[in-house]
């Protein structure tokens, strides 16, 4: 199935047309094969999120343990959020939409160190930014987040990014609205984590677009 969006998601008012950015062309499968190898190690937790030994990617991924992992969500001022549509290389979930940005946290990181490293990694946000990402919301692990403990950072953004070929085929910018289209026409071209994120931390994300909207907005409208 193709990862498009469907036509009536693009037919959107100027202020919600998408922009879209792809990455510069690399050797994908060497640098795919260092960014997701099998050797990494994650903290396996336990259903309290508490750390009770160390694994490696593929063991943690074959038993499907419980471990973490980070997502942030890149908004532009006018309220669009960028999303990244996952590389063909990456070994789960290739070619669907998910977060701006996300990963694992490593063995020995925290939730904080390990977003700040991805989206500078994954988009090239610089360093003053991505230290200053605001933590948005922690789930519980669940299925629909692939066994893993999420939090998700926000942080509104206008500034060039650079997507990385080995983790991002492209990214797009659309209004919450026209993502949720997009979602109920074409599911299965979602991260199933992405479309949990979607539903339970988009509506708080639309609310605080708006709020800083109407602040901004002239006195005479």
């Amino acid at each position: 199935m193709s990862s498009q969006l469907p036509p009536s998601s693009q037919r959107t008012s100027s202020s919600q047309q998408s922009s879209s950015l792809q990455p510069a062309s690399s050797s994908q499968s060497s640098i795919a094969a260092a960014a997701q190898s099998p050797d990494e190690r994650f903290d396996v937790v336990d259903e309290h999120d508490r750390v009770v030994r160390q694994a490696t990617r593929a063991e943690v991924h074959k038993h499907g343990l419980l471990h973490r992992a980070v997502h942030a969500w890149v908004v532009r001022s006018d309220g669009r959020l960028v999303l990244q549509m996952r590389s063909a290389a990456k070994d789960q979930h290739p070619l669907t939409w998910t977060s701006s940005a996300s990963g694992h946290v490593d063995a020995g990181e925290t939730y904080a160190a390990a977003i700040e490293r991805e989206v500078q990694e994954e988009l090239g946000l610089p360093a003053a930014i991505a230290a200053n990402l605001r933590p948005l919301a922690r789930f519980a692990a669940c299925t629909e987040l692939g066994n893993e403990f999420t939090e998700l950072f926000f942080v509104q953004y206008d500034g060039p990014l650079s997507p990385a070929p080995a983790e991002i085929e492209r990214l797009e910018a659309r209004s919450l609205t026209a993502w949720n289209d997009a979602v109920a026409e074409l599911p299965k071209t979602f991260s199933p984590s992405l479309r949990f994120l979607l539903e339970h931390a988009g509506p708080t994300v639309d609310a605080m677009t708006a709020r800083r909207s109407s602040t901004h907005r002239p006195p005479n409208e």
